[in-house]
């Protein structure tokens, strides 16, 4: 009866097509063939059975006391159990599975190589599998469950080619690959148990996770996408309070995504890969900087109307606006023909300059700006920053365009567009009235005269009393006074003569030769006595032959040998005879720097 009911039980398996996990669809199917009895058939390769051989008395013959003797004979049910093992598996795999099975003649054989094909026990994959292992990190974007499954899914795969981690290391490394919200629980587990399992650390991130999740529902407000920043300061501006107040501060950045690492937590001004990246100070902003102003960092572009926001376009020729307002200088140099994409053209009446403000707290002017009166876009022209030498990158709904590793635009994409990340600055706030320093100004022209100075020509009426005040700080001045430091005093003893030998080559091949046809002449000087010799040759070449020479010569006068020779980095000196003659002989080589003979000043 269990029999019947065990062959009568049908179990899906989903099929198999190469790409999916095959650890996963290797168990299912191991379980499927266990209910109905097949789980033998895949491992035993013997098809048939031991019976014993009946023998038959004869007749006046003494019967052998021997054992009974057994034989093999085939076995018809493991034949009928070995054709649905087969047909189960054929079932299960898809067609590109299968062109590569469909060979094998037994169950057995189709199985293992299935194995052979789809587990990798190479050396090079299990050292894959333990990295992505031991380096594994929560991703954010995705749930509890779904992290605890690719972290597990590692675990199966490594179980399959016998790479064996107890549940505490498991437990460990999916502990230490939390991100830092869940760093008080890490650090609650860590010092609060005596062991530790993955069924409990999962349990209490999942805990931990719908916490979060409620507290996120609370705290957020039905209005809370302008945010500003001024000098470091973070303002929350939402929907109006029961006061009737329309902005309150709010000192929480949690929610806060930095623009430059992605990283939630901090803002862009704090973000500590870009100040590694750049300094402290960050990179420079394109165009002229006139002031730091207030900025919004995430202004929603659908609260603005479309006439005041830019749109980065790389279809139009030009920089195109409708706002006449806005030129900070205009000329009516006649009209330009601009053809529109439904091929109407209309006319421009005119170009100038723009100023804007980028969200780097900067102005930067924008030049040859069409004024099109009938455009709904303002239009700025990624072919004409092109055109300028600027460059681009970007990537995640951000676009940046740069000159000389310095920005000048950003963008956002939004609804397919990338809008500028920035406003303009209207013309009645540009008309600031620019105020000169004229004690700056008469520093400057009276050769960087000093402050006493200009005041003693105050007080005698050479300048008027009211342009002298305080000097401000001039780079100028700084850099004129600037000096070089000077190169220490090399302080050495030698001891004995030929202790310290100084070498170099004087001479050039441009030079007119001596009456004896020599255009070198090699400088020994000893460090100890101070004694001079003077060797010529007609070539560099002879440099090495000459040094021979002059060593044997003085070792033999004064029954000393040569212990430092102290040259420059002449190819004379530098080169395999050289060298391997020093070697041999036992000579230190001390070599000046490149370009700096201050250092051999001695020869």
């Amino acid at each position: 009866m269990a029999k019947d009911l065990m062959s009568s039980t049908k179990v899906d398996v989903d099929r198999f097509d190469g790409t999916g996990d095959f650890g996963l669809w290797k168990t299912r199917m191991m379980a499927h063939f266990r209910i109905l009895g097949l789980k033998d058939i895949i491992t035993d390769f013997k098809l048939e059975k031991e019976v014993p051989i009946v023998r038959v008395p004869v007749a006046g013959q003494a019967q052998p006391t021997t054992e009974p003797l057994t034989e093999f004979v085939p076995d018809p049910a493991k034949f009928e159990k070995l054709e649905k093992a087969l047909g189960m598996i054929i079932n299960s795999v898809g067609d590109h599975v299968l062109r590569k099975i469909e060979h094998c003649v037994t169950a057995t054989e189709m199985w293992s190589l299935l194995d052979e094909l789809y587990t990798e026990s190479t050396l090079p994959n299990r050292i894959h599998l333990q990295l992505k292992f031991y380096t594994f990190k929560m991703n954010d974007a995705r749930s509890v469950d779904q992290n605890v499954d690719d972290f597990l899914k590692i675990v199966a795969e490594m179980n399959s080619l016998d790479v064996k981690v107890t549940d505490e290391v498991q437990a460990i490394l999916f502990l230490t690959s939390l991100s830092p919200s869940y760093d008080q629980l890490a650090h609650t587990l860590k010092y609060g148990r005596e062991t530790l399992t993955l069924k409990e650390v999962v349990s209490a991130v999942r805990s931990r996770e719908r916490e979060l999740a409620e507290t996120s529902k609370e705290n957020k407000g039905p209005a809370t996408s302008l945010y500003t920043k001024e000098r470091g300061r973070s303002y929350s501006k939402g929907s109006k309070d029961s006061n009737g107040r329309g902005r309150s501060r709010s000192n929480s950045k949690s929610r806060v995504t930095c623009w430059f690492c992605k990283k939630e937590g901090h803002v862009k001004k704090d973000c500590y890969a870009r100040k590694k990246k750049y300094g402290d100070d960050g990179p420079g902003e394109a165009g002229v900087v006139t002031e730091k102003l207030v900025y919004s960092e995430a202004l929603n572009v659908d609260e603005q109307r479309p006439e005041d926001v830019w749109v980065l376009d790389s279809g139009c020729t030009f920089h195109m606006t409708a706002r006449k307002d806005w030129f900070i200088d205009f000329k009516d140099n006649g009209g330009t023909t601009i053809l529109l994409g439904d091929n109407h053209s209309i006319m421009s009446h005119g170009q100038g300059s723009i100023r804007l403000n980028t969200h780097g707290g900067s102005i930067n002017v924008l030049h040859n700006v069409r004024y099109v009166p009938q455009l709904r876009r303002n239009l700025i022209s990624t072919g004409t920053l092109d055109k300028f030498g600027f460059k681009h990158e970007g990537g995640d709904g951000k676009v940046r365009y740069f000159k000389n590793n310095k920005t000048a635009l950003r963008g956002n994409l939004i609804n397919g567009l990338y809008f500028l990340d920035g406003e303009t600055v209207l013309s009645e706030s540009c008309n600031v009235e620019k105020k000169f320093d004229k004690t700056a100004l008469w520093h400057s022209r009276l050769g960087h005269m000093g402050i006493n100075s200009l005041r003693i020509l105050s007080g005698k009426g050479l300048i008027d009393r009211k342009e002298v005040k305080d000097l401000q700080f001039c780079e100028h001045c700084v850099m004129g006074k600037a000096k070089k430091l000077s190169f220490n005093v090399g302080k050495h003893t030698t001891v004995d003569a030929l202790g310290y030998i100084h070498a170099d080559l004087w001479g050039s091949p441009n030079v007119t030769p001596s009456l004896s046809g020599k255009q070198y002449f090699l400088s020994i000087v000893d460090d100890k006595t101070r004694k001079v010799w003077q060797m010529f040759s007609n070539t560099k070449d002879e440099t090495f032959m000459k040094f021979c020479e002059w060593m044997t010569l003085v070792q033999n006068q004064v029954n000393k040998k040569v212990k430092v020779l102290r040259t420059d980095n002449g190819l004379e000196f530098c080169n395999t005879r050289f060298d391997n003659h020093c070697k041999a002989h036992g000579i230190e080589r001390h070599r000046t720097c490149t370009y700096t003979p201050q250092q051999n000043g001695v020869a």
